[in-house]
């Protein structure tokens, strides 16, 4: 794609458009076409569904994922780069015994109604538990500020977030309450960061569906796109897993030293039950995975946003000013509008996309 196209082309104002023009961009570029509807349903009563496009050659050695999505709301970002990107892949230019899968909103029902969490509440990138782990697990450090981001209300028109918030940094320090509260936690099911009490449905239909597109590969790179977490409009590949030191290598060497996050005390915050570990520990072969963080809005900004749509959400019908605000507010958070961040985001991980076609593709790692 020229990504001096229309950015209307690609970015969508709801889940169904995204969703539409997904399926259309990748029906045109002759990719193959699978969805996977959840049991939840969107404004309307819509059908939400997991979509799959996929191209090459099914028996491939080698596979390249990119999701978007897990996150609801992030999925206008992520699902505008696979849009992007569908305009200029054709399956006649991957190399041999090469297959790429593009999943389109991991998590439909956060996409479509404007929640970073599921029907549940749940975290879907908190809930990747693995066997040993358990959902039991206590959360004495987020329990400490509970009440302080979950009121029991609707969202006030203007509130003293901000202040107290910014109070508590600089008291507490901003890697110690970012571990406290982005973590994930399992004790409060109505919590920012619940990681549920259970597996939930993009966790349980990625794994029943899992292999369908990995296939029997040797080797799986996976692209995750998220944002909200660094200096707006620059991006970092962040990892959560232990890779080889050729793995790491190879991606310092594709996408550039500075770009991979690797332990780096800019990464604030460790999480628990994340997809990534989980696919890393799950796939018999070699499986790396990256989260492509693109950043937005400051750290605060993103967590009162966060904080006014889940009371919003529990509180407030979507006929209620306040409740459009609060999600209006939190996708202008993770996908601003601003014609110079979606201009440099198209570009810089549509790049991101095309490296790791050219690079991981044409020889693997």
């Amino acid at each position: 794609m020229s990504v001096d196209s229309p950015q209307s082309e690609v970015f969508s104002d709801t889940y169904v458009e995204s969703r539409t023009k997904f399926r259309d961009a990748a029906a045109r570029a002759g990719w193959t076409l699978s969805e996977y509807p959840i049991a939840d349903t969107g404004p309307d009563g819509i059908t939400l569904t997991v979509d799959a496009a996929s191209c090459g050659d099914p028996d491939a050695r080698r596979v390249l994922l990119v999701s978007s999505g897990l996150h609801g709301i992030e999925g206008y970002f992520g699902a505008a780069l696979q849009i992007a990107a569908l305009q200029t892949i054709t399956p006649e230019s991957l190399p041999a015994q090469t297959r790429i899968v593009f999943l389109h909103g991991l998590n439909p029902y956060g996409f479509a109604w404007y929640r970073r969490a599921d029907a549940c509440n749940i975290d879907p990138n908190r809930n990747f538990l693995l066997p040993d782990d358990s959902f039991d697990r206590p959360a004495p450090d987020y329990r400490t500020y509970d009440r302080f981001l979950n009121p029991n209300g609707p969202p006030a028109r203007f509130d003293t977030f901000r202040w107290i918030g910014a109070a508590a940094l600089l008291v507490i320090g901003p890697k110690r309450l970012a571990q406290a509260i982005a973590a994930g936690q399992h004790e409060f099911p109505d919590g920012l960061f619940f990681g549920g009490n259970e597996h939930g449905p993009t966790q349980q239909l990625f794994a029943a569906h899992w292999h369908e597109w990995t296939g029997s590969a040797d080797q799986v790179f996976h692209i995750d796109f998220h944002t909200g977490l660094g200096p707006s409009g620059s991006w970092q590949m962040l990892l959560d897993t232990r890779l080889t030191p050729e793995e790491l290598q190879r991606l310092r060497d594709w996408f550039g030293h500075e770009s991979i996050c690797n332990g780096d005390p800019k990464v604030t915050y460790e999480t628990t039950g994340s997809i990534g570990r989980w696919c890393r520990a799950s796939f018999p072969e070699r499986y790396v995975y990256v989260c492509a963080e693109f950043g937005t809005y400051d750290a605060l900004s993103v967590l009162s946003a966060l904080r006014t749509e889940n009371q919003a959400h529990r509180y407030c019908t979507p006929d209620d000013p306040a409740w459009t605000r609060a999600k209006q507010r939190l996708k202008e958070v993770f996908c601003p509008a601003a014609p110079q961040w979606r201009q440099t985001v198209l570009s810089e991980g549509t790049a991101l996309i095309d490296t790791a076609i050219q690079r991981y593709l044409a020889r693997g790692f």
